[in-house]
C-alpha cells in the first residue's frame, strides 16, 4: 500500500524525472540532477521533522517524567514508586535508542550522545563516588566523567540482577542510602541538562542538515548511510560479538534490556531505509533513490535481511546474556544476518546512492 502510495505521489510531481533515472543503466555511478537534490531535499526534511524532532520532544517530556518518579522515589522508596522509575527508564531507552542513529555532522563533532549513554557504565568509580565525602547534586556529577553517568548509569542504580527488593535495600537501609537516591536524582537531572545541549545543536544543524546536498563527503545523505554503517557495525561487534565471549559485556546488563535495545537499533535503521516516520504521503527514504534508479531487486534484499534479524531477534525469548549461555549459536546467527545486512548497506546501497563510506570499525566478518 505504502508503494503504490508513493509512486503515485512521485508520478504527480515529477513524471519526466522519474523516467529518467529508470532510465540510468549504471547504478554505480548516478549522476545527481536538481530534480534528485529535490527528493534529496525531501527525504532530509522527512528525516528531521518526523523523526529526530518527534523524538526530541518525546523525549525531553520522559526525561521530565523520570525525574518526577525518582523524586517521589527519593521521598518514598516502595515498590511501585520504584517499578514506575524503571518503567519510565524502559520507555525513555526506546526512543533513544532510536535517535541513537543519527549521530552524525554537528552531533557527533560535539560527543554529547557519548555523554549521554556511555557504556559499560563503571560501577565501582559510581559507588566511590557514593562514598565519596561530599554533597552529590547536578554541579558534583556534571564534573565527571562519562562513565559514571548518563543513561546507563541510571540503569545501574534503578536495577539490579538479585531483583527490586535489593534494589530498595540499596536505597534505604544500606549503608549511604540517602546518597545513592541523591546520585540517582543527580544522573537524572544531568541527562536532562545534555538533552537539552542535544536538542540545541540539532536546532542549530537542522537548516544545514536540509540544505547540505552533496553527493560527497559534505552532504547529508551520505552522513546518514555512514551513520547506519557505523550502528549496524558497532550491533555486530559490541552489542552482540563481545557479550558472545563474556555474558556481562551486554549493554543493559542489569535491566536485561540489551536485546530490546538491539530492536530498537533495528526499528531506526528500517525507518529510515524506508522513510516510515508519520502518517504522511512524502514519506520519502532510501528505498525511493532505490526506486528511481530501477533497483528495486536490493529494496527487496534489504528489506529482507531487516526482516531477517528481526526474526531472529524474536526468536530470542529470554534475555540476550541468557541466550548467549544456553543458545551462542542462535545469537551467532543473529549476529551473521547483521553482518548480512551491514554488507547491503555499505557496498550495494553506497554504490548505488554514489555514497562514500568514511568510518568502519572492520568489516564486520
Amino acid at each position: 500500500m505504502k508503494k503504490n502510495i508513493k509512486k503515485i505521489v512521485f508520478a504527480l510531481l515529477s513524471v519526466v524525472s522519474i523516467f529518467t533515472y529508470l532510465s540510468c543503466s549504471d547504478n554505480e555511478d548516478v549522476k545527481f540532477s536538481s530534480d534528485n537534490n529535490y527528493y534529496k531535499n525531501t527525504q532530509l526534511i522527512n528525516i528531521y521533522d518526523n523523526e529526530v524532532n518527534v523524538l526530541n520532544n518525546k523525549l525531553t517530556t520522559q526525561i521530565d517524567e523520570l525525574i518526577s518518579l525518582v523524586e517521589i522515589l527519593k521521598n518514598s522508596p516502595t515498590s511501585s514508586n520504584l517499578l514506575n522509575a524503571q518503567n519510565k527508564w524502559i520507555g525513555i531507552v526506546q526512543n533513544y535508542k532510536i535517535i541513537e542513529l543519527y549521530d552524525l555532522g554537528d552531533i557527533t563533532k560535539s560527543l554529547v550522545l557519548q555523554e549521554l549513554n556511555y557504556w559499560p557504565t563503571d560501577v565501582q568509580k559510581i559507588e566511590e563516588n557514593i562514598n565519596d565525602e561530599v554533597s552529590i547534586g547536578l554541579s558534583y556529577l556534571s564534573s565527571k566523567g562519562a562513565d559514571v553517568k548518563g543513561i546507563s548509569a541510571i540503569e545501574y542504580l534503578l536495577f539490579s540482577n538479585e531483583g527490586n527488593e535489593a534494589v530498595l535495600e540499596s536505597f534505604t537501609t544500606n549503608e549511604n542510602a540517602s546518597k545513592r537516591l541523591d546520585y540517582l536524582f543527580a544522573a537524572c537531572a544531568n541527562v536532562k541538562e545534555r538533552f537539552s545541549f542535544f536538542i540545541s545543536i540539532w536546532e542549530e544543524y537542522e537548516q544545514s542538515f536540509k540544505t547540505s546536498l552533496d553527493s560527497g563527503l559534505g552532504g547529508s545523505q551520505n552522513e546518514v548511510v555512514n551513520a547506519i554503517v557505523v550502528l549496524i557495525e558497532e550491533i555486530i561487534i559490541n552489542k552482540i560479538g563481545k557479550p558472545l565471549e563474556g555474558t556481562d559485556l551486554v549493554e543493559a546488563p542489569y535491566s536485561n534490556y540489551s536485546k530490546e535495545i538491539i530492536a530498537q537499533n533495528l526499528l531506526a535503521i528500517d525507518r529510515c531505509f524506508s522513510g516510515d516516520f508519520a502518517n504522511t504521503p512524502l514519506r520519502f527514504g532510501f528505498d525511493n533513490f532505490l526506486e528511481l534508479v530501477g533497483n528495486e531487486v536490493l529494496i527487496t534484499e534489504i528489506n529482507t535481511s531487516i526482516l531477517d534479524c528481526q526474526e531472529k531477534l524474536e526468536a530470542i525469548k529470554g534475555s540476550l546474556a541468557n541466550e548467549i549461555s544456553t543458545n551462542p549459536q542462535g545469537v551467532e546467527e543473529l549476529r551473521l544476518s547483521f553482518v548480512e545486512l551491514l554488507n547491503l548497506v555499505k557496498l550495494d546501497l553506497a554504490s548505488a546512492l554514489g555514497a562514500t563510506i568514511t568510518f568502519s570499525a572492520n568489516d564486520g566478518d
